[in-house]
């Protein structure tokens, strides 16, 4: 895929470096192992863009409030997950 276009950000709740970094893709956009991927982003002085490149070598996914394992069953089952306080 070779596109201009955002496919997502990097993540602000991991650890970010140039070498290695974590990227939340937008919903209706699609990444592969060993997709490159580019991050652009302002230098603090103002000083222009500075490009990081990567490699995609990892794929995760995780269910947003999920506490337990069995919590998968009830996201296959109901297609929601019941909120527990």
């Amino acid at each position: 895929m070779t596109s201009s276009e955002p496919i997502g950000f990097v993540l602000g709740t991991k650890e970010a470096t140039p070498l290695e970094f974590w990227i939340a893709v937008d919903a209706k956009k699609v990444l592969r192992l060993d997709d490159v991927v580019e991050v652009r982003t302002q230098r603090p002085d103002g000083g222009g863009i500075v490009r990081f490149y990567g490699v995609l070598d990892d794929v995760r996914t995780q269910y947003e409030r999920a506490q337990f394992d069995t919590d998968t069953f009830l996201v296959a089952k109901e297609g929601i997950l019941i909120l527990r306080f």
